[in-house]
């Protein structure tokens, strides 16, 4: 079993990025033309998501959980976590899993998937909100963004969407968040042009844009938090992807 932080031999990203946060996040001149509302109604609120989220999981090798795992230690000292967009329940139950002495609570956008997450709400609070306007009465230890939630916002949404994490950080807390790499076409891409995706899966639509490090660099200088640890890890499928660790200093 792949122990936490210790994916046999971890290749650490950070020493291959400069960690210059003078450079800007890319410019949205060249964009395409969608936004994270456009997924919502074409792909997370289309009835056959759940199906289809499970099966890109066991695709991608992130059905057991092994991005969570990655984090393990991040986790195991937090009070208050959050999730940010659970999907169909994948990361809240290996959270649930590994028996974590704080509380767990999520926030889900899409109403289907919403009532997908009932039979859980037992043992997690789960709100019906949009991130981007969700105000929690407390602040959290560790705020987790699995599988690549920033990809679903168009290049010029990141880093609201960054920002909006990050703040709902509390001193020294952690922002936990995992990316396909921004220099290879997602396994279950119908089709890629750079950074931007294409998926369509039994009428299931969505768009997506896969930040590079500098990206993820500039959203952290925006939002106020420092990196902390950023690696690459291969799944139970022998897929890359990047787990970046951030931190919301006194």
């Amino acid at each position: 079993m792949t122990e936490a932080l210790a994916p046999g031999p971890i290749r650490t990203y950070v020493h291959r990025v400069k960690k210059d946060f003078s450079k800007p996040a890319r410019p949205v001149s060249s964009e395409p033309a969608w936004c994270n509302s456009d997924n919502q109604k074409t792909y997370y609120e289309v009835s056959p998501i759940e199906k289809v989220l499970a099966g890109f999981a066991r695709m991608g090798g992130l059905d057991r959980g092994i991005d969570v795992d990655m984090v393990l230690p991040y986790l195991k000292t937090a009070t208050r976590i959050l999730e940010a967009g659970p999907g169909y329940g994948r990361v809240l139950k290996r959270l649930l899993d590994h028996h974590l002495p704080g509380s767990i609570e999520a926030v889900e956008r899409s109403q289907l998937l919403y009532k997908t997450l009932k039979p859980l709400q037992s043992k997690i609070k789960i709100f019906h909100s949009n991130i981007l306007d969700f105000r929690p009465s407390q602040l959290y230890d560790a705020v987790i963004s699995m599988w690549s939630g920033i990809s679903d916002f168009a290049p010029s949404e990141q880093p609201q969407f960054f920002y909006a994490l990050a703040n709902l950080l509390a001193p020294n807390g952690y922002l936990l968040m995992d990316t396909s790499c921004a220099w290879k076409k997602p396994l279950n891409a119908l089709s890629s042009s750079g950074q931007t995706y294409f998926i369509i899966e039994e009428g299931c639509l969505v768009k997506g844009y896969i930040p590079n490090d500098h990206e993820m660099f500039a959203y952290a200088q925006q939002a106020g938090v420092s990196l902390r640890r950023c690696f690459l890890y291969r799944t139970a499928t022998d897929r890359e992807r990047i787990m970046y660790v951030f931190q919301k200093l006194l």
